[in-house]
């Protein structure tokens, strides 16, 4: 084995990646072998070799490595800089012993420690641009726990011992794992009976204190699904003395819980938002409002694009355990809800992503929509029984008909035509054009098949018997291209063309054969209830005694 230094530590780094949990120098060399990531050595003497780089890397670079050992385990630190933030933290010093989010002064204590330019990179990295890694989709966490879940594992782990907590996960990972390879699963349904046959001590305690003291909420199998998420967003924090307790992040989450999504979130309290963009739950809050109504099939494949995306690259049965338990945390909280196996946002989920400036209507909108579809179905078949009627009418009582709706229009002096030797005129009447009365004739035409221009030049022909200087052509039908073209020729008076189409809507719009029926609408304004009035209310003041 001609592996170097800075190699082997390489591999260990992508070996506790790739594995998320705590390893032993000893699981760590077998990984790689089994990996064939380094051949030509035995267990045993690669371990040796393992164990010897790995106290050189802890001896030469300290706080600046990687890797974090706790005991005989070693785990990554994301930042390469986590043992460092138990020893500058100082209970006489509170912006450091309640929160792991690294300010500028403890910037500058690692610009000591590390020395300036690399205390200057981390200051950078942590202080400039963490609210950009927030905003960015991360999807550290696979199977995803309900908040109340986590919210309650906080409070509860809050001042166990960092031994304990570990012992609990090392037993309950290596009895799922033993109980997975030999397809027989636990029943935790018996929790107590569980724990007395599989764990003992400090473990067994601390598992009784979780179920019990979280009202049977927190179960064992969703431990260590809430302790990933609570890792992997550093919620809370290891001290000098061996003690898991709350940091800032831990603290602003559960603040956040107690208070409810409807208060106002500053930005300390964003941190349950930033988790939400980061594990993809925004996404999914957004394709329900982009599709309306979506299957869990079509979550998965449209999901599973936004993922491809932002190069997080799954295979669908991991995209499809994920959705499914991001769905469940999401309905919990009451943002999506299911009914026949169709998922749909909720005025919850719409207002939190109205709070993360998201422009989402209300809840009432689809019905609504639905409302104005109804409304445009109806108005058309008014349309069509209108239609149906003229065909039906009389002739002499359309013309009549006409009279009324002109006179709606504004016409006056309106005369019927006799019913023979009209001249190709129907109706005669003035209109008021400015300072001006002007004559005109009108011609209507009850058929089904188009009107011609030989009509309507005969219409044009009989202007001057009526002394009327423009002419209107109404028709329950259409009109012929030649027709259009000729109604407005240049240097021929001009004939006004309303077809039945344009009829209807003038009866309707002066309501004539129809009554108009007014309904009210109530549409959701939820800027007020969830900003408040943007009045500046003046204060009662009580007068002194």
């Amino acid at each position: 084995m001609t592996t170097s230094h800075a190699s082997l530590i390489s591999l260990v780094i992508d070996c506790l990646h790739r594995s998320e949990i705590a390893l032993t120098s000893r699981e760590i060399a077998r990984r790689l072998l089994n990996a064939r990531a380094v051949t030509d050595v035995t267990l045993e003497v690669l371990n040796e070799r393992l164990q010897m780089v790995l106290k050189v890397e802890h001896q030469t670079r300290a706080e600046a490595s990687r890797l974090v050992r706790r005991g005989e385990y070693y785990e990554l630190s994301d930042s390469g800089i986590f043992p460092i933030i138990s020893e500058l933290s100082d209970a006489s010093d509170p912006s450091l012993s309640s929160t792991m989010v690294l300010s500028d002064k403890l910037g500058d204590k690692l610009g000591d420690k590390l020395g300036d330019k690399l205390g200057d990179e981390l200051g950078d990295k942590i202080g400039d641009e963490s609210s950009d890694e927030k905003a960015t989709l991360q999807l550290k966490v696979k199977v995803y726990p309900l908040f109340r879940q986590v919210s309650s594992l906080l409070r509860l782990s809050h001042g166990e011992r960092y031994s304990v907590v570990e012992s609990l996960r090392r037993s309950l990972r290596r009895t799922l794992k033993a109980e997975r390879e030999s397809e027989l699963l636990s029943n935790f349904e018996d929790v107590e009976t569980w724990i007395r046959a599989h764990l003992i001590g400090g473990s067994a305690r601390l598992a009784k204190k979780l179920w019990e003291n979280s009202g049977r909420l927190l179960s064992l199998e969703d431990f260590e699904f809430c302790w990933s998420l609570i890792e992997s967003y550093q919620l809370l924090r290891v001290c000098e003395d061996g003690i898991w307790r709350l940091n800032h992040q831990g603290m602003a989450l559960l603040n956040q819980e107690e208070e409810g999504i409807s208060s106002d979130l500053g930005i300390e309290k964003e941190v349950l938002r930033d988790i939400d963009q980061a594990e993809g739950l925004i996404d999914i809050l957004m394709i329900c409002l982009e599709h309306n109504q979506v299957t869990q099939d079509q979550l998965v494949t449209f999901w599973g694009q936004v993922l491809r995306q932002n190069g997080k690259r799954r295979n669908r049965t991991c995209i499809v355990e994920a959705l499914k338990s991001r769905l469940k945390n999401l309905a919990d909280r009451g943002f999506v809800y299911k009914k026949q196996d169709i998922w749909r946002l909720s005025e919850e989920g719409l207002s939190w992503l109205r709070k993360g400036g998201i422009q989402a209507p209300s809840a009432d909108q689809e019905a609504l929509e639905q409302v104005w579809s109804a409304l445009k179905k109806q108005r058309d078949l008014a349309k069509n029984s209108i239609a149906s009627l003229l065909d039906q009418m009389d002739p002499r009582h359309f013309e009549a008909l006409i009279c009324e709706l002109l006179e709606s229009m504004g016409y006056d002096e309106i005369h019927l035509t006799p019913n023979r030797n009209d001249m190709g005129v129907d109706v005669v009447a003035t209109i008021e054009l400015g300072i001006s009365s002007v004559r005109e004739v009108i011609q209507v035409k009850r058929q089904h098949r188009a009107i011609h221009r030989p009509v309507l030049d005969a219409l044009r022909g009989s202007l001057h018997r009526f002394e009327a200087v423009r002419g209107t052509l109404i028709t329950t039908s259409s009109f012929s291209k030649g027709t259009q073209e000729a109604a407005f020729e240049r240097g021929a008076a001009p004939i006004t063309l309303i077809d039945g189409s344009r009829l209807i809507e003038l009866l309707m719009q002066h309501e004539l054969g129809v009554k108009p029926v007014q309904i009210k609408l109530w549409q959701v304004e939820a800027k007020l209830f969830e900003v408040g009035s943007e009045r500046e209310w003046p204060l009662w003041r009580f007068k002194e005694e």
